[in-house]
């Protein structure tokens, strides 16, 4: 074990506190009582006080129950209070923290030792475009790349995230997904840590960027056929992606039509597309329950078709195969799940009829 003596410790939790009061953040992150125990070798710092935040009275209605949260504020980032007190807490854990340091250094650089830095994908074919994402040694984020028909052709970077990041503190990369006819990429960046990602529209045979930029939008985008339009998702004010929209390149993204939009405030949204190409999907989940919606993928403006309302405990997902759905679920008491089909024609479960019945302790785990 990493050791110090009495005088370092003291000395870091000095500098520690200078840190904090010299910040103007006040003495909450560095006052306290600091005793130090030198039992065999090993430092001990103990009573120093945490940062403690401030109550506000804040009540709120969920499923016709009031409830009172009086921390609810600290969700305000752009709350200077809330960021004060964030500052607190940070030196009072690193005061608290002090004797590990060596100890954070060492476990960091040998769990980093142990990671191949320089590391890929496996490359995935899409059309004629083999597709992978790669790290380079030292740097910090993915680079996605693609070659031409061949692994032994020559590699063309689509995206590299670590130039992306040069100037920001924080720098996530939500959805990649290029177009059927390979031309477009759409990706979504988050430079602030809240998964609220912004999607930009790249010309791959160009590399220029398009003007329209689409805001607070989350993990989930799919192209339609037309290599115009595409869908994505939409958070509400509680972060929760409740809205599907469409996107048609060189639009105004504030005039893009909604699809779909979540009122059930159990329910999580998203958008995907078949393995067949064929169509669009608009899944809602939440509370053991799901729901399923697909649109034609060649005609981005068709309606949406309902397979099945959701019911309670009643959950399904579906794979096209031919014209008919095969569709895995837990009704009719198929507590370990069963596959069942229909036309796609007639989706709604009145039609459903057994392909893999339901048998006790055999899971059907999913349809591919």
């Amino acid at each position: 074990m990493q050791t110090h003596d009495t005088a370092w410790v003291l000395a870091q939790v000095e500098e520690t506190y200078r840190e904090a009061v010299g910040a103007g953040r006040g003495e909450s992150a560095a006052k306290g009582v600091v005793f130090i125990n030198n039992r065999r070798s090993e430092t001990v710092l103990t009573e120093m006080q945490p940062p403690r935040a401030t109550k506000r009275a804040y009540e709120y209605t969920l499923h016709e129950d009031t409830l009172l949260d009086p921390w609810f504020w600290l969700r305000d980032s752009e709350d200077l209070e809330t960021m004060a007190y964030l500052e607190d807490e940070n030196a009072y854990t690193k005061a608290m923290m002090a004797s590990t340091e060596a100890l954070q250094e060492s476990l960091y650089q040998e769990m980093r030792g142990r990671i191949k830095e320089d590391d890929s994908t496996v490359p995935q074919k899409d059309g004629p475009y083999y597709y992978y994402v790669r790290f380079e040694e030292g740097g910090q984020y993915p680079i996605y790349c693609r070659k031409f028909q061949s692994l032994e052709a020559k590699e063309e970077i689509l995206l590299d995230a670590n130039l992306l990041a040069a100037d920001q503190e924080y720098l996530s990369v939500g959805v990649f997904q290029n177009s059927p006819d390979h031309r477009w990429l759409a990706y979504s960046v988050d430079t602030e840590g809240s998964e609220q990602f912004t999607v930009l529209v790249k010309n791959l045979e160009t590399g220029e960027l398009l003007s329209e930029t689409i805001p607070n939008t989350y993990y989930s985008l799919e192209w339609a056929n037309d290599n115009q339009n595409f869908f994505y998702s939409v958070l509400d004010e509680h972060h929760r992606p409740v809205r599907i929209f469409r996107h048609r390149l060189g639009e105004d993204p504030e005039q893009d039509r909604l699809v779909y939009q979540e009122q059930d405030e159990r329910f999580f949204v998203g958008v995907g597309k078949s393995q067949s190409q064929r169509f669009i999907y608009i899944v809602t989940g939440g509370n053991n329950m799901s729901e399923w919606h697909f649109l034609d993928a060649n005609n981005p403006d068709s309606e949406l078709t309902l397979v099945e309302p959701r019911h309670p405990n009643f959950e399904y997902d579906l794979v096209d195969h031919g014209e008919r759905f095969l569709i895995r679920h837990n009704g009719d008491g198929a507590k370990d799940f069963k596959v069942s089909e229909t036309s796609i024609a007639t989706p709604s479960k009145e039609h459903w009829t057994d392909f893999i019945t339901h048998q006790p302790g055999r899971p059907v785990m999913g349809l591919h």
